[in-house]
């Protein structure tokens, strides 16, 4: 009697336990998130103050994104200031595609996992093309 009694609410827990949020919290693309990389029509650029900033993934569907800028003028010294914070949500689409959110503007796109604390992104636009490389921190 007792295995028939326990046997509904075995099934009752496992079925509650596979939800969507589930599938958010096991994301690869949650955590922490550092450029490390940027290419530029095939040029590698320099490390500057934009590889300062931080993309932050949450579990809950949403992201922080930091940037970072050079404020001095003068190129021979660098100043690296905290330019903006940008809140957003975020989308898994299966296959490594992504929706992203930012003030009711959503954006699509693809990111190659080389690893888990590694993952590329592809930019395109009018024959300029930008590939930035990203290690979760």
């Amino acid at each position: 009697m007792k295995k028939v009694f326990f046997l509904p609410i075995l099934l009752l827990l496992v079925f509650n336990s596979c939800n969507d949020d589930d599938s958010l919290q096991q994301d690869k693309i949650i955590g922490k998130w550092k450029k490390t990389k940027v290419v530029e029509n095939g040029v590698e650029q320099e490390p500057n103050c934009t590889y300062q900033g931080i993309l932050e993934y949450k579990s809950d569907g949403t992201f922080l994104s930091e940037r970072y800028y050079d404020t001095n003028p003068d190129v021979t010294i660098t100043d690296c200031s905290l330019f903006s914070t940008t809140p957003g949500e975020w989308v898994s689409n299966g296959n490594n595609s992504y929706t992203s959110i930012v003030d009711g503007v959503s954006s699509d796109v693809e990111l190659v996992f080389e690893d888990n604390n590694t993952h590329v992104f592809t930019f395109e636009s009018n024959g300029f093309v930008a590939v930035l490389t990203y290690k979760r921190q």
